[in-house]
């Protein structure tokens, strides 16, 4: 199970995770539009932009 952080909080989750479904694990809400767990990803609002750093 990979750890990590978000917003200085660390978080261990499931292995096939997205990094959506990560954040709110964390309990940050990140807002969008075309993500939903039933659809497939689309991907073309853009609106879920994340930074992310120290990517191994």
């Amino acid at each position: 199970m990979p750890k990590l952080k978000v917003n200085d909080i660390e978080v261990e989750v499931e292995d096939g995770l997205t990094v959506l479904q990560a954040c709110e694990k964390a309990g940050a809400e990140i807002p969008r539009f075309c993500y939903h767990e039933k659809l497939s990803i689309a991907g073309n609002c853009r609106m879920c932009l994340v930074e992310m750093e120290k990517i191994s």
